[in-house]
């Protein structure tokens, strides 16, 4: 299995959350979207990040950055 590392910044407001993805390694962060802050986007946001992915884990690095390791 081939092992990817992503890195995920999450912007969080009452309201809303606005998310960017980097990869390790590699330049600048792409700006994925701005999310309504509920259980129900977050579930789709990770369904969206995760879309053709047999393993992930999730490491919280500090309180606004999450990095995965994607197992393809």
């Amino acid at each position: 299995m081939k092992t990817i590392t992503k890195f995920v910044g999450l912007d969080v407001s009452k309201e809303n959350i606005a998310v960017a993805v980097a990869d390790e390694g590699r330049g600048e962060p792409r700006y994925i979207g701005m999310f309504p802050h509920t259980v129900e986007a977050v579930r789709s946001l990770v369904h969206r990040l995760s879309a053709g992915i047999k393993s992930i884990e999730w490491t919280p690095q500090n309180r606004e950055i999450i990095s995965f390791n994607i197992l393809i």
